[in-house]
């Protein structure tokens, strides 16, 4: 199973995208999604952004995430 982690673009050089996942940093592919921006959430897999997301679908998704490692530690 593959899942897009959400992270927010913190900076642009090329062809690729320094995103913030609240613990790391990484640098990503853009060729997805060219309009991209700076403080824009998107969604990462493969190392590339896949899509763009609003703050509150991002939130959304980290809180899912989390929810699903909390179950998967009490088992």
């Amino acid at each position: 199973m593959c899942a897009a982690l959400p992270a927010q673009i913190v900076d642009l050089t090329g062809e690729t995208a320094l995103v913030d996942f609240g613990s790391s940093r990484r640098s990503v592919g853009r060729r997805l999604a060219p309009q991209a921006r700076p403080g824009d959430w998107v969604l990462i897999n493969a190392g590339q952004i896949v899509g763009i997301v609003s703050p509150d679908e991002a939130a959304a998704i980290q809180d899912l995430l989390r929810d699903v490692l909390t179950l998967a530690g009490e088992s």
